[in-house]
């Protein structure tokens, strides 16, 4: 089955297929790079955006609240 798969590989209509996926992401990648006009949001649903100021407070707000119910600091980083 492998061989099957590495013969199949080497044929030019799967060189082609590889070709065109490899456009198709550089052309998507480019666009968006392009179109793109809000480079601080985060996130965007539907006309709702969120910079990364507004995320980086509510998490920052979120931490504070659960070191309070738990009575000790938290950080957001891993241990180890």
């Amino acid at each position: 089955m492998l061989e099957t798969m590495r013969k199949g590989a080497q044929t030019w209509v799967a060189k082609f297929l590889l070709v065109l996926l490899i456009i198709s992401f550089g052309v998507w990648g480019a666009s968006s790079a392009l179109f793109s006009s809000n480079s601080d949001v985060v996130v965007q649903v539907g006309n709702k955006s969120v910079s990364s100021n507004e995320y980086r407070l509510a998490y920052q707000r979120q931490i504070n609240s659960l070191s309070n119910q738990f009575g000790r600091r938290l950080t957001g980083k891993k241990p180890g």
